[in-house]
């Protein structure tokens, strides 16, 4: 039985609910269908990403094997886009919070099938074509519940604040690309 509040999943997924389309709006801004959108839009990836995938590899061993840095920079390598410097994570650094982050960046996978219909075929999609395998997102969510599970409140809400900086971050990053 699911606790009172909900499982953790559940909990950041209506916790952070606004965070998250604050960030899909942000990053609605890029026109992926051209060079420099694209190339935005990477960039936005490659600053956001290094700072939060550490914290992750650090604090989950599964989740080293799962980065996406070297796929942006790859790809804006081949567009012939310079690499931004790596954006700083104001949140906590942590394998409480590797949980929240883990999250967030897991969940990113999902929009990847989506938005790469709008990038030209032309274009390098190594960061967009790193999905989840069948049933992946499930696998994520399960255990991350079954983390949660064994937690008391101010670790899960300490796992909560981190997702949310999460969000913020790439909120951040996507802003200073597009502006």
């Amino acid at each position: 039985m699911p606790p009172p509040n909900g499982t953790f999943s559940e909990r950041l997924r209506t916790e952070t609910a606004s965070l998250h389309l604050r960030v899909d709006t942000a990053f609605s801004a890029f026109d992926l269908s051209t060079r420099s959108g694209y190339g935005g839009f990477l960039r936005a990836h490659a600053r956001a990403l290094p700072a939060v995938e550490a914290i992750v590899a650090a604090g989950i061993s599964v989740a080293a094997t799962r980065s996406r840095t070297d796929l942006a920079v790859a790809d804006l390598q081949e567009l012939g886009i310079d690499i931004p410097p790596s954006a700083p994570f104001d949140g906590p650094a942590s394998p409480v919070a590797a949980r929240g982050i883990h999250y967030v960046l897991e969940g990113s996978r999902l929009g990847g099938a989506v938005l790469q219909r709008r990038v030209p075929v032309a274009y390098p999609r190594r960061l967009l074509s790193a999905r989840h395998e069948r049933g992946g997102w499930r696998s994520v969510l399960a255990d991350l519940d079954g983390w949660g599970d064994g937690q008391d409140e101010s670790t899960i809400a300490s796992a909560i604040a981190a997702a949310a900086a999460c969000f913020a971050l790439f909120e951040r990053s996507a802003l200073a690309e597009a502006g």
